[in-house]
């Protein structure tokens, strides 16, 4: 079964810790909350070279979901 493992945002202090421990573990795909640009999947992608999911919770996220959209492996709607 494949296995994504959420990691914190990139403005964050907790991303590039993150992005270590995904690097060990070698999941299916990560998980990132709060996206509001697709410019961030770029980002996580680029940093892992693994297919990225993209966490919609905020407006200006519901608003840029169309682009977010052809950048993401999968949308999440919601908080979690």
């Amino acid at each position: 079964m494949p296995v994504a493992i959420r990691i914190n945002g990139a403005r964050t202090e907790w991303h590039g810790p993150d992005v270590v421990a995904v690097m060990h573990d070698k999941p299916a795909a990560v998980v990132v909350p709060r996206v509001e640009t697709k410019e961030e999947l770029g980002f996580v992608r680029n940093q892992t070279g693994l297919p990225v999911l993209a966490m919609i919770e905020t407006a200006r996220g519901v608003l840029a979901a169309g682009t977010i959209a052809h950048e993401a492996a999968a949308l999440i709607a919601g908080t979690n």
